[in-house]
């Protein structure tokens, strides 16, 4: 029986997940479409395998694992080769000894030395940019992953001399090789756990060949070439609008045509990534949300601004690490390539359309070029890919609620809240105290449910009666349902709710302790007359603490349903509102009865009558 226990107990603590893997990676069975389904349903996420699915993906290697070994070989052996022939070293034998042509100081073509001086410079410049890569994170702080980096991008510019190296290419090729060594660092583990024992011969022989970590380097530039393949016309004719590009120098007025950060109708130079922006805002926006498109054009915002980042980088700096591999996942399955980063795009833009539209311009880019961070980044996905295949992927539940406008990536609060916060300090400053009473709250909560489930800008402004109307897809002007009036009401109704609790239990505590010291002035001694004139002063403070309070027992009695007598929501919950006050009583509960008091309350709405 022991060893039956055992058995079962070594049965269970194998890391069936893995195996399970592995047999999905070896499938004969295996196509693109169980590849892209793998992918956009998250089995990536906590998977060890993700570098092997992503080469195939990329077309490294093919679907089929039979020819594995042979590719990986010859695509190692050609890197190896590559490099060696790339690095130029005027001392080596190889070069002629004449102190006339290797001299560094001879400016003849032949001389090796000015190749070496230009190979220099451009490792300088890749190196400078490899030490800004990620610097939040660990891995990209060693040496060892800074000179396996350098060396890469040397390789590539030298290989593709009309493209050379470009600022951005280090963030494309830093996921790339974060995936490749965390698979090689698991796969090590788990041989050492005897993780593997339940594969074939074969199989292990393939895994070994797969994660031998002599071939990091070469594997990561194999699949840094395949990206770039798809991403260089984004890199061609480059003119980093705004950006701190120390590795291009900056063009000239005559070539762009213009100054950067110029209007659509004259963006500069005629790119692919210019063309590819304007289509994304002049008309996959402008279809899918007409009035955000109108309000980023009114702002004069142009895409090229933020979105030439946002599209070189794949996103690299507007989602952590971890949610961008996801990301990737999701981009690197959909057919046809590169097609789904459009609609990532605008999802983007979708998910924070109620900061944009309340926002002027320089808030406005502060959210686009420090994008709020996504709560949920496979809903983020799910909606993008309902946006491309609305009959494919429905549209998920909750999608709005997904992103954190207080904080940015970094976890550092978000320059437009402190900026909020400030000017909110400002007011209370310079204003004089508002006193917190039943009828203005009341009346607050009565217009705020009039309010639309998507407002309009708060500054509305003037647009061109030429200007011809869409019939947009997702989102109108016009107003929404009454169940999403409904829930919105709800929501805004139980926010204000809950925020008057925080303050009227902060105001009760502090009238209690009030009461509490009134009674022990009696134990100072001294004039009783002064005594009693001064509780009677701090009993009238603690009651007025008490009396601007707003107790949900008052709310519980206002009716959900309105009658046929005319009267609105607000002169109703001013009727309940009419019980004397029992502040005293309340004060000597205990402290149970009050948490209990000041929670939160749901009010039930009937979604056949209007209850406001």
């Amino acid at each position: 029986m022991e060893t039956n226990n055992t058995e079962t107990n070594n049965e269970n603590a194998r890391p069936v997940p893995f195996i399970e893997e592995v047999n999905f990676l070896f499938d004969h069975r295996l196509d693109q479409e169980k590849l892209e389904k793998y992918c956009f349903d998250g089995r990536l996420r906590d998977s060890h395998i993700r570098s092997v699915v992503w080469r195939v993906l990329l077309k490294c290697l093919p679907i089929k694992s039979s020819e594995w070994s042979e590719i990986l070989n010859r695509s190692r052996n050609f890197y190896g080769s590559l490099k060696k022939k790339l690095s130029t070293n005027p001392r080596e034998d190889i070069f002629n000894f004449d102190p006339e042509l290797n001299n560094p100081l001879s400016l003849q073509a032949e001389n090796p030395w000015q190749k070496y001086f230009v190979d220099a410079e451009l490792r300088d410049c890749i190196n400078k940019d490899v030490e800004r890569t990620f610097p939040e994170m660990q891995f990209f702080q060693s040496e060892q992953m800074r000179k396996m980096m350098s060396d890469i991008l040397f390789v590539y510019s030298k290989q593709n001399d009309q493209l050379s190296y470009r600022q951005g290419m280090h963030e494309i090729l830093a996921p790339l090789l974060f995936v490749l060594y965390f698979d090689h660092e698991s796969y090590a583990h788990f041989k050492e756990q005897s993780g593997i024992s339940d594969l074939t011969n074969e199989q292990r022989n393939l895994l070994d060949t797969i994660n031998d970590p002599r071939f990091l380097e070469h594997d990561a530039f194999a699949m840094f070439r395949q990206l770039m393949m798809m991403l260089e016309k984004w890199y061609i004719n480059t003119d980093d609008y705004g950006s701190d590009n120390s590795s291009i120098a900056p063009l000239s007025k005559d070539r762009i045509g213009g100054v950067p950060f110029c209007k659509s109708k004259n963006p500069g130079p005629n790119s692919e990534l210019i063309e590819k922006l304007n289509m994304i805002n002049d008309v996959m926006l402008r279809e899918i949300d007409p009035a955000l498109w109108r309000h980023l054009n009114s702002l004069e915002i142009t895409p090229q601004i933020y979105g030439i980042r946002w599209l070189r980088l794949m996103f690299g700096r507007e989602f952590p690490m971890h949610d961008l591999l996801f990301l990737w996942d999701a981009i690197l399955a959909d057919r046809p390539q590169l097609v789904l980063v459009d609609y990532i795009f605008i999802a983007m833009l979708v998910l924070i359309r109620h900061l944009l539209l309340c926002s002027d311009y320089s808030t406005c880019l502060q959210y686009l070029m420090r994008y709020p961070p996504t709560a949920d980044i496979h809903t983020f996905i799910q909606f993008s890919l309902h946006l491309k295949s609305p009959k494919k992927f429905p549209k998920p539940k909750n999608y709005r609620l997904s992103h954190f406008p207080q904080i940015t990536q970094a976890g550092k609060p978000h320059p437009n809240h402190e900026r909020a916060q400030e000017e909110r300090h400002f007011n209370n400053r310079t204003s004089p105290p508002k006193v917190k009473t039943v009828d203005n709250v009341l009346n607050k909560i009565g217009r705020i449910t009039k309010l639309k489930a998507h407002s309009t800008p708060l500054i509305r402004r003037r647009y061109p009666d030429s200007m011809p109307a869409s019939n947009s897809i997702f989102y109108t002007d016009e107003p929404q349902d009454d169940m999403s009036e409904i829930e919105l009401m709800k929501e805004q109704v139980a926010l204000l709710q809950s925020r008057l609790n925080e303050h009227d239990l902060v105001a009760r505590v502090g009238s209690r302790k009030l009461l509490a010291i009134a009674d022990d002035i009696d134990l100072l001694g001294g004039n009783a007359e002064k005594q009693e004139k001064l509780k009677q002063e701090i009993r009238e403070i603690a009651n007025q603490l008490t009396r601007n309070t707003v107790s949900e027992q008052w709310v519980q009695n206002v009716p959900t349903e309105i009658s046929s007598n005319g009267l609105d929501a607000v002169e109703l919950a001013r009727e309940a509102g009419t019980s004397p006050l029992q502040n005293n009583h309340s004060l000597n509960r205990h402290p149970k009865s009050l948490r209990k008091e000041n929670e939160l309350l749901e009010i039930h709405f009937n979604p056949k009558r209007k209850n406001f």
